[in-house]
């Protein structure tokens, strides 16, 4: 009988997130890969054959000529880290993205006040997790996220946040708080706006 071969073994189904170069993206998809790839006891040139089928764009190109072998599966790991795992480029492009967010909650909906704040969380998340904490740049961040608020919401900061102008927690704490009493305005006056057609229809 012709022998079995691993590269030939149908490999178990794995959702896994797809990496295509994104530095800011590089620590959730390595963290997950890591856990459900990585430290099994499956060999090595399966592991690599996973790792190929989610990389695309710049991460696939970084490692494209590495032939499908138990010894590249580390090649190609020392590779990624290497270009997409160091911390101060990863730290200067979510700062990039906290800068870009100005002018996403134009509207002034709960909606996208929410997917600011969302977007913002993510971010700041990150740069907690590479020591980037609000007790040391807090002076920093927080007035780059002041920035990408609207006017109104600066302004009610303003009044109660003297004192607290590196206070990145009482900063996050005041968005959420502030886009929750929005949310509930909004929908007593959706209430409102009905209650009164309803009334009118009922006028003779």
């Amino acid at each position: 009988p012709r022998p079995s071969s691993n590269l030939n073994t149908r490999l178990p189904r794995l959702e896994l997130p797809k990496f295509h170069g994104d530095y800011t993206f590089w620590q959730t998809f390595w963290e997950k890969f890591e856990a459900c790839v990585d430290k099994t006891n499956i060999p090595d040139v399966n592991k690599f054959s996973y790792l190929q089928s989610v990389l695309g764009g710049e991460a696939a190109l970084s490692i494209r000529g590495l032939s499908l072998t138990s010894d590249n599966y580390e090649t190609a790991k020392e590779i990624l880290k290497k270009r997409f795992g160091r911390p101060q480029r990863i730290i200067f492009d979510h700062i990039q993205n906290l800068l870009k967010m100005s002018n996403r909650s134009s509207d002034g909906s709960a909606q996208s006040l929410w997917k600011l704040h969302d977007d913002i969380q993510i971010n700041v998340r990150s740069l907690l997790n590479l020591g980037v904490g609000g007790d040391t740049y807090g002076v920093i961040l927080t007035p780059l996220i002041l920035h990408q608020l609207p006017p109104n919401i600066r302004l009610e900061w303003a009044r109660v946040g003297e004192d607290r102008e590196g206070d990145l927690e009482f900063l996050l704490k005041f968005l959420h708080d502030e886009i929750t009493r929005r949310e509930r305005s909004q929908v007593f006056n959706s209430f409102s706006h009905q209650n009164k057609q309803f009334e009118s229809t009922k006028r003779p």
